[in-house]
């Protein structure tokens, strides 16, 4: 059944086609156009007998002028009594001859009693009334016979007598019905154990598949996915078959009630034969037949009674010729009450003119295959509008800024849009409003479905890219690592999804089966996932770094010698960017399995480097220049203040090295190198201002006097006298140098910002650090200019 919306849709196009032809109101008044509308009787008008409620409809006529009008109207009367009218079994006894009763007291209990056996007796024999004579001209009719209940006895008949130009089920009978229902039971015994099917009671036999039928689609609104289920999909007609069992099934009620009387009692109930014809006309017949192997993929069971194929195909012609029929009496006598499905009600309300073919189908098709395109560009621009303006609202709920994020809100909008128009659409091709055929269905239906799909994974990708967007712009997203690794992922996976989906539709399209289609993803599976074992392996590993978090996008790793900065982290590799600018693609396997060391997670950055001085440097001048590169240390902003060493190191052919082994507490590489560019400016310095010499790799000759005096002497300026206090001098000497660089109270600047100069970036957050750094224009920007 349609949405209420696409009701209000349907009638505003049949007003549409009316405001096109004037030969609809004429249409509309045709003999026939509204017959079943006030045919039946409603459920409304069947009340339960009580005074207060609405009077009680007459029950069915009885007739008894031939075999066949008693048979009939005994039956139709009973199968009332027993639906929802117990009342009217008075009715049905008319048809039995009671006169040797008529002395007993228990006459009325007796009589209804045998009008129940005898009903049970009939329905259980499933008898024809075609079977039963018009007429006769001798005073009896035998309709069944069955063997003696004891030897020598006249066997036992269902027979009819003619008394005053009157049919009744004879009184020698109605006293026998006890030992005719004893030999049925018998025979019903001895069927069922021979039957080896098991199937749902539901469809075992014809007229259970009949009374299902009916059942479902007498409920109001119908069951009508239980009503298809009687139905057997014919041949060809591949996946338009969803759609179309609606109508099917619409269409054989829309016989039934026109054609002949669905009596129950005279549709056989054994589960046995192979087929069962109920009616027969010039364009088809109506036939229940039973299923002889199974069918998966329809889900049809060996066993399984069903509306056969040859009616499923003719049922359409059948539907033609009687559609302007009125309801047969019997039908209105039964309490049935006629369901059209919207396309075929739509229909009966289509002009003439328009129901004339053009280009292969009615025109008044193609009008509404017009329609539903307007339609639903409107639905597709309501959804837009309705999108963006819950995306305004969301962001004056949650005060989210729109820099930057117009064009993807703008893109998620369209992608919503997109979800409602073909969800709508699909609705209408899913209630088949246009009474398309099979060929076309089979390709819109699945198409429908598969935009559906595709939208609504294009639509969870729009949310995706625009919560990762307002995501990177908050303050949390540097600690956030997690999401930075799944967000690439999700994208990737709805990307597969809709990938599947697209890949589904053209397999429907060209015909292939479920079963099929499932046993070949299996095989292919299977070679897939050996020939990519190595990508199954790196799509693990991605979900082990998700959940590890080794690195993040934006750090600095060391990966097998190489540095580089995590690019993007996919289903299969990671893409790093080294410092050269070329880009390096590890599989996922390779960073779980192989050391990476991530110097992003680093909070203190190591300086190691030797100072070499020369040999003729005098002892206490080292003692004063460590001393004073660790009041550098302790006077820098960024270095670390409780761990660091500053020693005379190594004594090498060429030089005597101090160590100069000093942290920085920077939180990145460009802070750290204009940190370590400041400090090493500030040691040479001092070094100058000691008077010492910096070694270079070289090798001296030394020479003997010959007065026995070395080579060294009055080459090393060691006449020079040595400091009192050589660590107290360094101090003076570093805090002098760091003064006359960065004031008396210098404060802590903040880190590098790419853009400004290197060196005097943010060096005062009052803006002086550009004079004191001493570039010349007081700008800061280290230029000069």
């Amino acid at each position: 059944m349609l949405p209420p919306m696409s009701s209000v849709a349907a009638l505003s196009f049949a007003a549409l086609l009316a405001a096109i032809s004037p030969r609809l109101a004429s249409a509309q008044d045709a003999p026939g156009a509204d017959a079943g509308a006030d045919a039946g009787i409603t459920d409304a008008a069947i009340g339960d007998g009580a005074d207060t409620g609405p009077a009680q409809p007459p029950g069915p006529q009885i007739s008894l002028e031939t075999p066949r009008d008693t048979v009939r109207s005994f039956l139709v009367t009973m199968q009332v009594a027993n639906n929802d009218r117990p009342e009217l079994i008075d009715n049905a006894l008319e048809c039995l001859d009671l006169s040797w009763l008529e002395d007993r007291d228990d006459r009325e209990r007796r009589s209804r009693r045998m009008a129940a056996q005898l009903f049970d007796v009939l329905d259980h024999l499933g008898m024809d009334l075609e079977e039963v004579p018009m007429d006769s001209r001798r005073p009896r009719v035998v309709l069944r016979t069955f063997p003696a209940a004891e030897e020598g006895a006249p066997p036992l008949a269902i027979a009819l007598e003619r008394r005053d130009d009157e049919w009744r089920f004879s009184n020698d009978m109605l006293a026998e019905l006890t030992a005719i229902e004893t030999i049925l039971q018998a025979e019903a015994d001895g069927r069922e154990s021979e039957t080896t099917d098991v199937v749902h009671a539901a469809l075992r036999s014809p007229r259970a598949v009949m009374h299902t039928f009916l059942d479902a689609m007498e409920d109001a609104p119908p069951d009508i996915e239980r009503a298809a289920e009687c139905l057997h999909p014919p041949d060809g007609i591949g996946a338009a078959w969803p759609v179309l069992k609606h109508d099917y099934a619409y269409q054989l009620y829309a016989v039934l009630l026109r054609a002949r009387a669905p009596v129950l009692s005279t549709i056989p109930d054994p589960p046995r034969g192979a087929s069962y014809t109920w009616f027969v006309h010039g364009r088809g017949r109506i036939v229940i037949e039973r299923a002889r192997e199974d069918d998966a993929e329809r889900g049809i069971w060996r066993g399984e009674w069903r509306f056969s194929k040859s009616t499923m195909t003719t049922i359409g012609a059948l539907y033609a010729d009687y559609i302007s029929e009125p309801l047969l009496p019997e039908v209105q006598e039964l309490g049935l009450v006629e369901h059209l499905s919207h396309g075929l009600e739509l229909e009966r309300h289509i002009p003439l003119r328009l129901q004339d073919e053009a280009f292969g189908m009615e025109i008044w098709k193609w009008v509404g295959g017009f329609f539903l395109l307007v339609l639903g560009t409107a639905v597709f621009w309501f959804g837009n509008w309705n999108a963006r303006l819950v995306f305004a609202f969301s962001r004056r709920l949650w005060k989210l800024g729109s820099d930057g994020s117009a064009r993807n809100e703008e893109r998620m909008a369209g992608a919503f849009g997109y979800l409602v128009m073909f969800y709508t659409l699909h609705r209408f091709v899913e209630a088949n409003t246009l009474l398309l055929p099979a060929e076309p269905l089979a390709v819109i239906y699945p198409l429908t479905r598969s935009l559906i799909g595709a939208s609504a994974g294009l639509f969870a990708l729009r949310i995706v890219d625009l919560a990762d967007e307002h995501y990177e712009n908050t303050e949390q997203a540097r600690q956030a690592r997690a999401a930075q690794l799944i967000i690439p992922l999700l994208k990737s996976f709805f990307r597969l999804v809709i990938a599947a989906v697209i890949v589904g539709f053209f397999l429907n399209i060209l015909g292939f089966s479920q079963s099929a289609v499932i046993g070949s993803l299996g095989l292919l599976g299977a070679a897939v996932g050996f020939a990519a074992r190595e990508s199954i392996a790196n799509t693990v590993a991605a979900i082990s770094i998700i959940y590890d978090r080794p690195f993040r996008v934006g750090d600095w790793i060391n990966f097998e010698g190489t540095d580089a900065t995590v690019e993007h982290l996919g289903l299969v590799s990671v893409r790093m960017r080294t410092f050269y600018n070329s880009l390096v693609i590890v599989p996922n396997a390779q960073i779980v399995t192989k050391t990476v060391d991530n110097y992003g997670e680093r909070r203190y950055r190591r300086l190691r480097h030797f100072l070499r001085l020369r040999y003729d440097t005098p002892a206490a001048k080292i003692d004063a220049l460590c001393e004073g590169l660790r009041e550098l240390v302790r006077l820098h902003p960024y270095t670390r203040k409780d761990y660091y060493h500053i020693y005379l190191n190594e004594l090498t052919p060429s030089s005597a090295n101090v160590l100069l082994y000093v942290f920085f507490d920077v939180p990145d590489w460009a802070t750290e190198l204009r940190e370590r560019h400041r400090f090493l400016v500030d040691a040479l310095a001092l070094v100058e201002d000691l008077g010492i010499g910096l070694a270079y790799p070289t090798q001296r000759l030394l020479v003997e006097q010959v007065d026995g005096q070395s080579g060294m002497d009055g080459l090393d300026g060691s006449e020079e006298p040595p400091f009192g206090d050589p660590e107290a001098e360094g101090r003076r000497h570093a805090a002098k140098l760091f003064r006359a660089t960065y004031g008396d109270s210098p404060k802590r600047p903040p880190p590098v910002v790419i853009g400004s100069g290197p060196l005097v970036a943010g060096m005062d957050d009052d803006g002086q650090a550009g004079e004191e750094a001493g570039d010349g224009d007081g700008d800061g920007d280290g230029d000069g200019a």
